[in-house]
């Protein structure tokens, strides 16, 4: 019952801004802002580094963000991924 009224309740994150309106500068720096499953991805990444210490205090955190841009290329190489938000076109 829990899951089914969470399933009811529940409605997209509209974290992306629509760059044409907005600004691609400001779509782009507000995108992590916006969305609460981006704030708690830096926020656990974060904590979790921070349970490890050591070099990981840099290292996990630093490999967040060059995933980020692994994926951040291959999107602007048009690989496509399946489960993926896509992302805003112009119309």
């Amino acid at each position: 019952m829990i899951v089914l009224a969470a399933l009811t309740v529940s409605t997209p994150a509209f974290a992306h801004l629509d760059p044409v309106a907005h600004g691609s500068l400001a779509a782009g720096l507000s995108h992590p802002l916006t969305g609460l499953d981006h704030l708690l991805a830096m926020l656990t990444v974060g904590l979790w580094s921070a349970l490890i210490g050591g070099r990981a205090i840099w290292a996990i955190p630093m490999a967040f963000v060059g995933c980020m841009a692994l994926g951040f290329s291959a999107a602007l190489m048009g690989v496509e991924l399946p489960f993926v938000e896509r992302p805003f076109s112009p119309r």
